[in-house]
């Protein structure tokens, strides 16, 4: 007949709680439902009415606010490399989009688009243009 040992107490209540912890997973800790959201920030002026055409430059190193579009509640901050780049992750829910100083950055009337969806678990690529209107 066989004999085995058993394991030492310590070792058993070690195994028990990390199989507990290991299957613990996904069910409301919110993380799975995140995504990221990336795309280039560009400052485009539009041309006059006859001759100047649109031109667009990005906006490197700047700090980008994403904030609900319910309200002002800022969610987020990415900031821009030196190719106008940034990549930023959100909960699901609409978002807008604002400059946090905008006393250093070049001036806009409007941002397009005026709303980013997010949807969980969905990477969105999305081009923000902070686009002033020459007269």
């Amino acid at each position: 007949m066989p004999h085995y040992r058993r394991a030492p107490l310590p070792l058993t209540i070690a195994c028990c709680l990390l199989s507990l912890i290991a299957g613990c997973g996904g069910g409301g800790s919110g993380v799975a439902s995140l995504s990221r959201v990336s795309g280039k920030a560009i400052h485009e002026v539009s041309g006059g009415p006859c001759c100047n055409p649109p031109s667009d430059t990005p906006l490197q190193n700047t700090l980008l606010s994403f904030h609900t579009v319910s309200g002002s509640t800022e969610v987020a901050r990415a900031r821009t490399d030196a190719a106008g780049d940034y990549s930023v992750i959100l909960p699901p829910g609409s978002y807008a989009v604002d400059l946090v100083d905008r006393a250093s950055q070049p001036s806009y009337d409007t941002v397009a688009p005026s709303q980013i969806p997010v949807t969980a678990n969905a990477p969105l690529v999305v081009d923000i243009k902070f686009e002033l209107h020459a007269p």
